[in-house]
């Protein structure tokens, strides 16, 4: 049960409670569309009402495999859990690069080389950088369907 009034309503807040957590922020606006309380996401991602709360309000960092069980649990589109990736990266102060078995030895250097450099860049570079590598996203996106 939802006890107020409109979505903006909760929406304001939310945002009012939570500041500067945009993981938490982005977590309750998930929950409040599927008109969940904490109990029902809770129950949905197995972990308790309290510990999904200390997320939200960020009292507590981000469990490693969450955004995957979101985006399983509510069908959630990659733009969103692209927000998720981002908010989690800014709340722990870091990103983490997955690699495996069939990372080459130049995808190793280059992330290293940019994890060095990165905070040298300027808007002009970043976003330069950014409409590439959202290129590359979209063409491996429609390569795969």
């Amino acid at each position: 049960m939802l006890y107020h009034k409109t979505v903006r309503e909760r929406e304001l807040l939310i945002e009012k409670t939570m500041k500067k957590n945009s993981f938490g922020i982005l977590l309750a606006h998930i929950r409040l569309e599927h008109q969940e309380i904490i109990k029902d996401m809770s129950d949905k991602l197995n972990m308790s009402p309290a510990y999904l709360s200390s997320i939200e309000t960020g009292r507590r960092s981000v469990p490693e495999d969450m955004i995957q069980k979101l985006k399983e649990t509510y069908s959630l589109d990659q733009e969103t859990v692209h927000k998720l990736e981002i908010a989690k990266a800014e709340l722990n102060l870091e990103v983490n690069m997955k690699i495996n078995a069939e990372t080459t030895k130049d995808q190793i250097a280059l992330a290293t080389l940019f994890s060095k450099t990165f905070t040298d860049l300027s808007a002009e570079q970043i976003n330069q950088i950014r409409t590439l590598l959202e290129t590359f996203e979209k063409q491996n996106t429609e390569a795969k369907m």
